[in-house]
């Protein structure tokens, strides 16, 4: 979450999991790592789309696109099973708003959602 905020997109999310890279991936396949991240609002998604898109993170482009699971709610309800096992736990804040509606994205449309994953 730090480098999120270090690259000014640190405010304004009200969920946040880093889903790590499977460590016992095989040497030839590929294995990514991924960011779930909930914004207040599609036009704060929208700049850090914008801001992260294609940027080089430790070695590697970001593939940043609108996920398929859109709002607050949704997430939790998505990876609920991740985190009642302790596996892997998200950042969740009060929203200022209601951000608990869930949308879907059609891959290939204009950017106008709150939630982003990135690998």
């Amino acid at each position: 979450m730090r480098w999120l905020a270090d690259l000014g997109f640190g405010r304004g999310y009200t969920f946040f999991l880093y889903v790590p890279r499977k460590s016992n991936a095989m040497k030839n396949a590929a294995s990514f790592a991924y960011v779930f991240v909930n914004y207040q609002s599609p036009l704060q998604a929208k700049s850090c789309y914008h801001g992260l898109q294609h940027k080089v993170f430790k070695g590697t482009p970001l593939s940043v696109v609108a996920s398929k699971i859109q709002g607050q709610q949704a997430c939790l309800d998505h990876f609920k099973n991740l985190s009642a096992s302790g596996r892997l736990v998200p950042y969740v804040a009060e929203p200022s708003e209601d951000t608990s509606r869930s949308r879907s994205h059609t891959p290939g449309q204009e950017v106008d959602a709150r939630v982003l994953s990135w690998q």
